[in-house]
């Protein structure tokens, strides 16, 4: 179900641009290390999204808290280009969660994520 439409203060805004700019928010699983590479099994399904216009450009920001996926996105309408090929956010998670709750309070399926969790089970082996 939709939310409702909120407008970001000034300081959420620093916040998330803080976190998606953060090279520690992201976990890094596209190395091989002694011949394994490990890979999240689950696609994304985006619950959140952050769009941001300026000029003649919009970038979205979408998060799935169902297996902590950011992706970003340039364009609108049903075409949008992907710029980052989702990425995985655990170890940002936490922060996200506790801005995307503040953000949004009136929401009741974001109001139960705890940001204390692992979300999915550690990521598979291939």
């Amino acid at each position: 179900a939709r939310s409702e439409e909120v407008a970001l203060t000034a300081a959420q805004i620093v916040e998330l641009r803080r976190i998606v700019t953060d090279e520690s928010s992201y976990a890094w699983y596209s190395e091989w290390k002694n011949g394994v590479k490990e890979a999240k099994l689950c696609g994304p399904n985006y619950g959140v999204l952050f769009v941001f216009r300026g000029g003649k450009e919009t970038v979205s920001v979408a998060l799935c808290f169902q297996c902590d996926q950011i992706g970003v996105f340039r364009g609108e309408g049903n075409n949008p280009a992907s710029t980052n090929e989702e990425s995985d956010i655990d170890p940002a998670v936490s922060l996200l969660v506790k801005l995307v709750k503040e953000v949004f309070p009136h929401d009741q399926e974001l109001q139960k994520l705890n940001p204390q969790r692992p979300s999915v089970p550690p990521p598979v082996q291939r």
